[in-house]
């Protein structure tokens, strides 16, 4: 219902939060054991524990991490471009998935962000721009810039907020003023793939 994981923490209803990790990746846990995520097909559903998050090592060489918000793009990537570090991060990630993006975003040169083309997407994209390391190239992918059918018309309520977004002057402030042009949701899982398919095959 678009509740973050935060709210759920404080209402008592939490349940640990999960990261989708595929491509070439080596998850290190607390046990001392090493995951290579590339040796299947992903995005791979971790838990993560409350009290110690695991650590991660991207290995993959074009310095390049995806993350992105709709299952379907993501397992599209890890099919088509094994080599490239995937993040489904479930929708609003909570502050656990965060500090493992940003762990992540600290070992390559650019991050990729692929969200549905709405207020919440614009909220996710901000959220995870906002905590890269310094000196991360951010490219944001807007979905409505491919093919694809009209969503439903934003309410006075996403309308009131994609306009506080689009107040910035980043990719996140472009991608909601891209947004409130068009003046409907965009949640397509094809729309989300072609849109990532572009950006790769550049």
């Amino acid at each position: 219902m678009g509740f973050d994981h935060e709210t759920l923490i404080a209402l008592g209803v939490a349940r640990n939060p999960y990261i989708g990790l595929g491509g070439p990746i080596l998850l290190y846990t607390t046990g001392g054991s090493v995951l290579d995520l590339s040796a299947m097909p992903g995005p791979h559903d971790i838990r993560l524990s409350p009290h110690a998050l695991p650590r991660l090592a991207v290995t993959g060489q074009d310095g390049v991490l995806l993350v992105v918000e709709n299952r379907q793009a993501a397992e599209t990537v890890c099919d088509t471009r094994p080599d490239l570090p995937v993040i489904w991060c479930h929708g609003q990630p909570p502050a656990a998935v965060v500090s493992m993006i940003t762990q992540a975003a600290g070992q390559i040169s650019e991050v990729v962000i692929c969200a549905d083309a709405d207020l919440g997407g614009v909220r996710i994209t901000a959220r995870i721009h906002d905590h890269m390391p310094p000196g991360t190239t951010v490219h944001v992918v807007d979905v409505g810039t491919v093919q694809h059918d009209e969503g439903r018309p934003f309410n006075s309520h996403s309308r009131t907020h994609l306009w506080q977004l689009a107040q910035r002057s980043d990719e996140v402030g472009a991608f909601a003023r891209r947004c409130l042009d068009r003046g409907y949701a965009i949640e397509q899982e094809a729309t989300a793939r072609a849109a990532l398919q572009g950006i790769l095959n550049r």
